[in-house]
């Protein structure tokens, strides 16, 4: 998992808590990091759950809901939606998993599909402003995640998703090629700019975020 202090670049050391201690976190991001690691095994997961093995399709589920789920909640802000379109995606993805043609693959493929339900979401409630975050205890903790996702939450759909796949999941270049279609070489220069955007959203907070 990347440091989220490589979203900013400020002129100046970063304390050792960083923002890794507050930026909200999920154990998805262990699960989206051993699902990375063990794509041999579940894809061998996915051939069952591709003949109907229940068996298979509840891990799947066990291995994948918290990477899906952490994404519908750093694109929506909400964790009422993103539980909804946690359970679309999976109910989705095994209505369809007989076309997919590559089962080393499902992690990128899921992430689409939860990408395609956000932003079908995000169409029917374009006039709407984002709902308030939701965290739990710790003023000074909740302060700062809220800060950082109201940022995220004002970035196009596509900036959100780029950081939140990079920075979040931990997600590869070429993974994040397969679920946005952007080519690979160009990958970098939108991850930039999203990143400044990013940055320039969170202008005027820099002493509040970098604050032990």
């Amino acid at each position: 998992m990347r440091s989220d202090s490589v979203f900013l670049r400020w002129d100046r050391s970063l304390p050792v808590s960083s923002f890794s201690s507050w930026v909200g976190r999920s154990s998805s991001s262990i699960s989206s990091r051993n699902s990375s690691n063990n794509l041999g095994e579940n894809g061998e997961l996915v051939r069952r759950a591709k003949d109907g093995d229940e068996r298979a399709i509840a891990r799947l589920i066990a291995i994948y809901k918290g990477l899906v789920y952490t994404i519908a909640l750093r694109m929506l802000g909400d964790p009422d939606w993103a539980e909804d379109i946690t359970q679309e995606t999976f109910i989705r993805a095994f209505l369809r998993i007989k076309t997919l043609k590559h089962p080393e693959r499902f992690r990128s493929w899921i992430t689409m599909i939860v990408r395609n339900l956000i932003y079908d979401h995000l169409r029917k409630r374009k006039t709407e402003l984002p709902p308030p975050v939701r965290t739990g205890p710790g003023v000074e903790s909740v302060r700062k995640k809220v800060i950082i996702q109201q940022a995220l939450l004002r970035l196009s759909k596509q900036d959100r998703l780029l950081l939140t796949l990079f920075y979040y999941q931990g997600f590869t270049m070429k993974e994040i090629g397969e679920v946005t279609g952007i080519p690979s070489a160009n990958l970098r220069v939108y991850l930039h700019r999203a990143r400044a955007r990013l940055r320039e959203e969170l202008r005027g907070y820099e002493d509040e975020l970098l604050s032990i």
